[in-house]
């Protein structure tokens, strides 16, 4: 299965039986987590395993979840990051990895973020290093289903919509004659990346093309309390992830940059969204 067939069956699973994963296929995935591919180099990051998912549960229902309401699973891989610049994207790079991991497995997996309960969880876990966050954990089971579970989720299914190509691009070179080749190679592969999963699929993204890089903004939209931070920065690495991927598959290599303020001197966004990334190629695309 290539990236793009994966990408068209990924998705989250919020209900899981009783069944637990082998301690192999947990210690793989934690593995694949701790060697996943960064984005950047210099961010530490590690995967705890939680094994005994019952007794996590208990102690952080109300603090993780979607409105407080935890995903009752036999285990948990909770994620641990340094806090440096381009940690957000950094986690939803590296932790997409694990996830497709699980996916290729038959493992189910949900992004749950917990930046609001953070430190409750770093209580828990024993962990009293200031300059490390947990900003989200996924359950790790396999699905529970019915009849009833499946016909619902083919009724959300059918209402779920995903922003098209034309809304995601923006402003730039899309137009002109001479990036001509790049518009056109880039809307091909926005147009399968932007299946990856987002909050509430809400894909927070928007596209510039710059010559023949290419401009990831985010929207932003602060979290409130002493981290003050754009959760919505996990998304962008996720979709980076995914870009990344698709276009080697489609034969353009590439890599994602921080963006240097010389380069937007000539880029311009709204106060809405902020740049989080650049994609330049390496050489010319098949």
């Amino acid at each position: 299965m290539n990236i793009v067939e994966i990408l068209e069956n990924r998705r989250s699973i919020r209900k899981f039986d009783r069944r637990e994963v082998s301690f192999r296929q947990l210690a793989g995935l934690v593995d694949a987590g701790n060697t996943s591919i960064p984005l950047y180099k210099d961010i530490d990051v590690q995967f705890r395993l939680i094994r005994k998912g019952a007794d996590f549960a208990k102690k952080i229902c109300g603090s993780a979840g979607y409105f407080g309401i935890v995903f009752d699973a036999p285990h948990y891989i909770v994620s641990i990051s340094e806090k440096k610049e381009g940690f957000l994207e950094n986690l939803g790079y590296r932790m997409e990895q694990m996830m497709l991991k699980a996916q290729e497995e038959d493992i189910g997996t949900c992004w749950t973020e917990v930046f609001h309960y953070h430190d409750k969880i770093k209580e828990i876990l024993d962990i009293y290093d200031d300059s490390k966050l947990i900003l989200a954990v996924t359950p790790i089971g396999y699905e529970k289903e019915n009849f009833t579970d499946k016909m619902i989720k083919q009724v959300e299914n059918q209402g779920v919509s995903r922003k098209s190509v034309d809304e995601l691009i923006w402003g730039g070179d899309w137009n002109k004659e001479h990036t001509r080749k790049w518009a056109e190679r880039y809307k091909q592969i926005i147009d399968k990346a932007r299946l990856a999963p987002s909050w509430a699929n809400q894909q927070p993204w928007k596209f510039i093309l710059h010559h023949e890089h290419l401009v990831l903004c985010i929207k932003k939209e602060s979290v409130g309390g002493h981290l003050s931070i754009n959760m919505n920065r996990i998304d962008g690495g996720i979709v980076m992830l995914y870009f990344q991927l698709i276009a080697a598959h489609e034969g353009v290599r590439g890599v994602w940059k921080k963006v240097s303020s010389t380069e937007m001197m000539n880029i311009s966004i709204t106060d809405k969204h902020e740049a989080v990334g650049i994609f330049k190629p390496v050489g010319h695309y098949q």
